[in-house]
């Protein structure tokens, strides 16, 4: 099929994860050569399967492959080589897959610049060693109120340069041994009252380069171990009593239009 421009063999799921249209039972691993034949392909939809992995070599001849969809099946490992020469793919589907489910013994996920636009709500399940994420410049413009659930070891998360406009208030809820958050260069106007409770451990905070006008009297309340705290290049006129407090290194401008 050398004309062939779309392939789609998956299902599809409605806004609250019920399956409206059921995939296919493509299982195990699928043939090297099944997209041999059709160089001219632009969109393949595989989710909705059973697919544990793929050939290193499947997309070795689709220069022109723009959209894969892979959501929802079996995948627990993928080859390194595997997207390598799709010089004109735009959109990876990969969430709801097993890619994680194995590395209960990880420490560090580095996903900085990925182009990340969302974030399934398990996509870190089991991850339950790990110490450092950094999901800095990505494209993420929120965040699940669960995605970081069950990363009760977790030291450093990196959430700087992405289109946050806002924050769930629970997002960090169990984080208790984080130690540095990074939220700088964002498009926060806002913060939920609670969105820093239970970070007991928290050391350094960087809320830099985002659009805060004002924050909750009580938004940095139960912060006991904070040091560092950068409000630079906001749109505050004062800040919350934190900055009063004996050990606490605070950073803001006050906008020069005020």
């Amino acid at each position: 099929m050398p004309a062939l421009e779309q392939l789609l063999l998956g299902g599809k799921r409605d806004e609250d994860g019920k399956q409206i249209v059921r995939g296919n039972l493509l299982d195990g691993v699928l043939p090297s050569d099944l997209l041999k034949h059709s160089p001219c392909l632009k969109v393949l939809d595989l989710s909705e399967n059973q697919l544990e992995s793929l050939p290193a070599t499947m997309f070795a001849k689709q220069p022109l492959l723009q959209s894969v969809d892979l959501v929802n099946n079996w995948l627990s490992e993928l080859p390194p080589e595997v997207f390598a020469g799709l010089s004109s793919l735009q959109s990876l589907y990969l969430w709801s897959n097993r890619l994680f489910a194995n590395l209960s013994s990880l420490q560090s996920l580095y996903l900085w610049s990925n182009s990340l636009s969302e974030l399934p709500p398990e996509v870190f399940a089991g991850l339950s060693s790990l110490q450092s994420l950094d999901l800095s410049s990505n494209s993420l413009s929120e965040l699940p109120p669960e995605v970081f659930a069950g990363l009760s070891s977790l030291q450093s998360l990196y959430l700087s340069s992405n289109r946050l406009s806002e924050l769930p208030p629970e997002v960090f809820a169990g984080l208790s041994s984080l130690q540095s958050l990074y939220l700088s260069n964002n498009r926060l106007s806002e913060l939920p009252p609670e969105v820093f409770a239970g970070l007991s451990s928290l050391q350094s905070l960087d809320l830099r380069k985002n659009s805060l006008s004002e924050l909750p009297p009580e938004v940095f309340a139960g912060l006991s171990s904070l040091h560092s705290l950068d409000l630079g290049k906001n749109r505050l006129t004062k800040v919350p009593g934190v900055c009063d407090l004996d050990g606490v290194r605070c950073q803001f401008v006050i906008p020069l239009w005020l």
